[in-house]
């Protein structure tokens, strides 16, 4: 049968949509994604583009319009990409996104589940109580347009506050005044990077400017346009983030007028919130949320409730209304400390908050763990660990399995270095790539790869160990490039400690003189970094000056040093055989 060809036009029927609210049609047996496209609709398709599995058009003609079409309310729909739904009614608007859920939990996850009609919020107008604007090299503030991030100019958004809309144009205003720079991604350079607002059912507006440095010129005039833009402003913050990329939020963060975080009140509650602590962006359908989890959960005051990746602790608190106790776990310090001073307010006693990653705190509690042995050097058994595992939801790999041989090439037992090659390497290889394409396939998923930091160096006396440790790391670093030039949120990072107190010494036969870290601390260092989507991960500061010196140093110079290094691991001769 004959493919669908580029720059023709069909007609099609509009059996329903994707995931990001485009109409989905099949013509001659294959899917063709269409924007703008109401389900139930018959147009006449122009396909600009086609794929293997699938294609992509546009609307050449409307020949049997939907009921539920609307003429955009929105001047900026179709280049902005902040709104997909704009062209239908909001009760269709819904039935689409309840087939989305119900899409991912019955097609994707295999759940044999009935998802219940939406409750539609009363108001789906200027709800969303935080807004983030990116802000281009030109210094245009707005928001992306659609799957790239080219900024559009967007002076009055429906669904943001009006006080974020005025607080855009007052930041417009100081960059042409004062001629601000704004980052480019490209390059680097630049220092406005986004305007951040988070705004509470009162109209108080805690305003952020994440900048690609640590000030920002004119900070008094600018604070001064602020305020005048939105008088019940109660705080201006500068974020700092140096790091290349589009990542929004910094490390460090510095008042610059009034508070560093706003008050809200949700569920009789007096919340404190934060710049990075999370939030529900739509209050009134959050009190509905936690309302209708409060009463499916059918507490009876005896329960022990865990909410982990609890943000602001706003649902534990709601828990611990009808729980005898409730744990929360978040990762951000400064979430942590609203929660805690938020429970101090509301006069919640029965709650405790964590700080840390949620698989750390998790671990930690009493769950069932289940151990499947498996020879990693036998490649079938690593496919036949893939198949037994899979069949299990699966978030996150670790590879860590690993062998070192030490002493002169020329005296290392074969047998032992082609074992080594087995697991540092073939087995990490197949497991990867199995769990790899089933991320990929699925859309999310963390790979973390334990390689070394011997995986920046040359390795004498270790040869064969810090040759399959650099294979790991460049394996590595390439798929993590393929994943960001796809814009998949699967993350692969790959953990290079120094020396850590393990087994790894009996094992290899050495002794280091280097005194290794705990590895619990080596643990929740790789963790904390992989959920943080870091490529490379390197533990202590010692190590990670070495790092930086690999760098500089010549390979030659670097050779020479690392037999120095590698001869000290024992007391023997230069076959590494112990001396009477």
């Amino acid at each position: 049968m004959p493919g669908l060809e580029k720059n023709r036009i069909y007609r099609a029927c509009i059996q329903g949509y994707s995931s990001e609210g485009l109409g989905i049609a099949r013509i001659d047996g294959q899917v063709v994604f269409v924007h703008g496209a109401i389900r139930g609709e018959i147009c006449d398709v122009l396909v600009m583009k086609v794929l293997k599995n699938a294609a992509f058009g546009k609307i050449a003609a409307l020949v049997e319009p939907s009921p539920a079409r609307r003429t955009p309310d929105c001047p900026y729909y179709g280049r902005c990409g902040g709104c997909d739904f704009r062209h239908m009614s909001y009760e269709e608007e819904l039935w689409a996104k309840r087939a989305r859920v119900q899409d991912a939990l019955t097609r994707i996850g295999g759940a044999e589940v009935t998802v219940e009609e939406i409750l539609g919020a009363e108001q789906p107008l200027h709800y969303r109580n935080k807004s983030i604007y990116p802000i281009s090299p030109a210094g245009e503030v707005g928001f992306y347009r659609a799957r790239s991030h080219q900024v559009v100019h967007v002076e009055h958004c429906l669904i943001q506050k009006p006080e974020a809309d005025a607080l855009a144009q007052a930041l417009r205003d100081y960059i042409a005044r004062f001629r601000v720079a704004s980052y480019d991604e490209a390059t680097g350079q630049g220092l406005l990077r986004h305007l951040y607002v988070r705004t509470s059912c009162a109209g108080e507006s805690l305003v952020c400017l994440l900048v690609n440095g640590r000030s920002l010129p004119h900070e008094e005039e600018l604070v001064a346009m602020l305020r005048a833009a939105a008088p019940k402003t109660c705080g201006v913050v500068l974020g700092e983030n140096t790091r290349r990329g589009n990542a929004i939020l910094g490390d460090r963060y510095r008042t610059l007028w009034g508070r560093d975080y706003l008050t809200d009140t949700l569920c009789g509650l007096e919340l404190r919130l934060s710049v990075p602590s999370f939030y529900q962006v739509n209050h009134d359908q959050a009190q509905r949320l936690y309302e209708k989890a409060l009463e499916y959960a059918g507490l009876t005051g005896r329960e022990l409730a865990v909410d982990l990746y609890c943000g602001a602790g706003t649902i534990t608190q709601v828990l611990a209304r009808r729980a005898r106790h409730v744990i929360g776990g978040e990762i951000v310090p400064e979430a942590i400390r609203d929660a805690e001073d938020s429970a101090r307010r509301n006069g919640v006693g029965n709650v405790e908050f964590l700080c840390g990653d949620a698989s750390r705190l998790a671990a930690e509690l009493p769950v069932p763990v289940e151990t499947v042995p498996c020879d990693l050097s036998d490649p079938d058994a690593c496919v036949e660990l893939h198949r037994r595992i899979c069949a299990k939801p699966v978030d996150i790999l670790v590879n860590d399995a690993g062998l070192g041989v030490f002493g002169p090439f020329d005296e290392t037992d074969l047998g032992r270095e082609l074992g080594l090659i087995e697991v540092n390497i073939r087995a990490l290889h197949i497991l990867t790539k199995l769990f790899y394409r089933d991320f990929v396939e699925r859309g999310s998923g963390h790979i973390l790869n334990v390689a070394s930091s011997a995986a920046f160096l040359p390795g004498p006396l270790l040869s064969s160990y810090y040759a399959s440790k650099a294979y790991v790391l460049r394996l590595t670093e390439a798929l993590h490039e393929e994943l960001r030039r796809m814009g998949s949120r699967v993350t692969v990072s790959v953990f290079c400690p120094g020396p850590v107190a393990t087994e790894f010494d009996e094992v290899a036969d050495v002794r280091f003189h280097v005194r290794g870290i705990s590895s619990e601390r080596a643990a929740r260092a790789a963790v904390d970094g992989m959920f943080r989507g870091r490529l490379v991960i390197v533990p202590g500061l010692q190590m990670k000056v070495a790092h930086v010196g690999s760098r500089l140093l010549p390979d030659r110079l670097l050779m020479r040093l690392a037999w120095h290094m590698q001869s000290r691991k024992t007391r023997g001769d230069r076959t590494g055989k112990e001396k009477s």
